[in-house]
């Protein structure tokens, strides 16, 4: 390989599954569940959810090796909202001190 630069780069995990359940009603569960690969797997991985009311929990997270990528997913997590409104739920996922993927979607809970 005399004279010739090889450049490696890192691709991000792509999200194959979210899943938030909405229309929920003021003192019942929301879940939320995800599913993420990553070509370039780290040993050690860590959900966030921000759900939006200013509770901020962390996520259990279960990984898999499929053919060197692996297959992360946040397990199904809930919250109780304590009054109605639009809520923004942020899921950050991270490895290795680097934020990897960030999924937001808004549930709706009624009163």
């Amino acid at each position: 390989l005399n004279g010739t630069i090889l450049t490696f780069t890192s691709l991000p995990p792509s999200i194959e599954k979210t899943k938030l359940t909405d229309g929920k009603k003021v003192g019942k569960k929301v879940k939320l569940s995800a599913t993420f690969e990553d070509p370039t797997p780290a040993a050690v991985y860590l959900a966030t959810i921000d759900w939006g009311d200013g509770t901020v929990t962390s996520g259990e997270v279960e990984l898999k090796l499929n053919h060197e990528v692996a297959q992360v997913t946040v397990k199904k997590e809930d919250h109780v909202y304590g009054a109605p409104g639009d809520y923004t739920v942020t899921l950050t996922l991270q490895a290795d001190g680097r934020t990897l993927v960030v999924a937001m979607g808004t549930v709706e809970v009624r009163s």
